[in-house]
């Protein structure tokens, strides 16, 4: 599917809109930012890399829009590295720490007993 076919595609479904056009991330590359607006759910957009969904066939894209198939065409983004960067590039020990990262578990045993806490030095109180 080229970017005309692509075009014509989102316009023939009265759900969806193209809310603007960016470069893509290969070189001549199209990005398009699809909005949408289905009745069953929230207002949704998404940034569709055209030269990542040329195979793609029409009725699974459209599904991944609807929300009715898991979204493995997208990428997803994350800034843990110290820039943002896709996640799917990473090797399986950086994907580890950022499930451990969105866990929230930031708590520090205290080094005396185990406990968890802390800023006690150990010390009666006079």
């Amino acid at each position: 599917m080229n970017l005309e076919e692509l075009h014509q595609c989102i316009k023939s479904d009265p759900c969806l809109s193209i809310i603007r056009t960016e470069t893509g991330e290969t070189p001549g590359g199209v990005k398009l930012v699809i909005q949408c607006a289905d009745p069953n759910r929230l207002v949704t957009r998404f940034s569709v890399d055209v030269a990542g969904v040329t195979d793609t066939p029409w009725d699974q894209l459209r599904a991944v829009l609807h929300g009715q198939r898991d979204a493995r065409v997208m990428t997803h983004i994350t800034r843990i590295v110290g820039y943002y960067s896709q996640v799917h590039n990473w090797n399986k020990s950086k994907q580890a720490e950022l499930r451990d990262r969105q866990k929230g578990n930031y708590s520090v045993p205290d080094i005396d007993n185990g406990q968890t806490g802390g800023g006690s030095d150990g010390g009666e109180a006079v």
